[in-house]
């Protein structure tokens, strides 16, 4: 019997699932076809042997209540609403599952990278940039820190000083306004001014919130698109002086994330295996 991982990424724009490194992604329309995705998913990858599901890790983009141990939102995926942790325990007899908001799921992905290369990016923060915005801290300990009533950072309202159509975080800096952007600018000049939208964002609010060590910048706009970032990144830096001496991001490591599902590092992390070798 083979020990099986599952790590399962509900984001915005599909459902990803990881069995043993290898990935398909589908829109399950119910509770029952998003359990039957997994069995498939889990079947076709040990057709020569019985499955032991030995872990289950998984990111939900919405709500989750850390306390009660259940998703109280989530507006892509409805059915997900409740106790997603006791279901899953029960439908594939695992006691090892993991349930988190997917950026959690992101800045534990930073967490993993970072070790790897032996570095610690305790006091961090990450922003997952695509169809939504996700939000994650790790305090100076490197633990995931959560609000005060125990759910994953919900920064969709914050309202960004910007250019923006609609100044809301999730508007502004998700794919909605880098489409603004690309229609009045172009593609190449359009990710240059997110990244300086984005610089702007980070330099003069969440830096100036949070004080954090490292920030890291990941998802799909990110990885489609990292260079023209980056590029008005370091232009709206030298612009506003945010890495000058007693600027808001002097010493801060901002880090840019090109891999695409970069998240399932983060997933592996909670039930404690290597992505590399499962």
């Amino acid at each position: 019997m083979r020990n099986t991982y599952l790590l399962i990424d509900c984001g915005g724009s599909g459902v990803k699932i990881n069995v043993q490194g290898n990935l398909c992604s589908f829109k399950p329309s119910s509770l029952e076809e998003f359990y039957k995705c997994i069995e498939d998913m889990v079947s076709d990858n040990n057709s020569s042997t019985e499955a032991h599901i030995a872990g289950i890790a998984v990111s939900v983009c919405g709500e989750y209540d850390y306390i009660n141990e259940e998703v109280t939102i989530c507006p892509a995926y409805p059915f997900l609403v409740g106790r997603l942790k006791d279901n899953l325990i029960k439908r594939f007899k695992c006691s090892n599952v993991h349930i988190v908001n997917d950026g959690d799921a992101h800045v534990l992905a930073l967490k993993t990278i970072y070790a790897q290369e032996g570095k610690s990016c305790a006091s961090a923060i990450n922003l997952s940039l695509g169809t939504a915005v996700g939000f994650g801290i790790l305090d100076w300990n490197g633990n995931l820190l959560h609000t005060c009533r125990g759910c994953n950072w919900e920064l969709d309202n914050w309202k960004c000083d910007t250019t923006a159509t609609h100044k809301e975080l999730c508007w502004a800096l998700g794919s909605n306004g880098l489409r603004m952007l690309e229609e009045e600018y172009g593609d190449n000049q359009a990710y240059i001014y997110f990244g300086q939208r984005l610089c702007h964002f980070l330099g003069r609010e969440l830096a100036n919130v949070f004080h954090p060590k490292t920030i890291g910048i990941s998802g799909g706009i990110v990885a489609s698109h990292s260079h023209e970032i980056e590029a008005g990144i370091n232009r709206e830096c030298e612009l506003q002086g945010y890495r000058e001496p007693g600027g808001s991001l002097q010493g801060v490591d901002i880090r840019l994330f090109t891999e695409r599902h970069s998240v399932m590092k983060g997933l592996a992390n909670l039930i404690n295996i290597d992505i590399l070798n499962i």
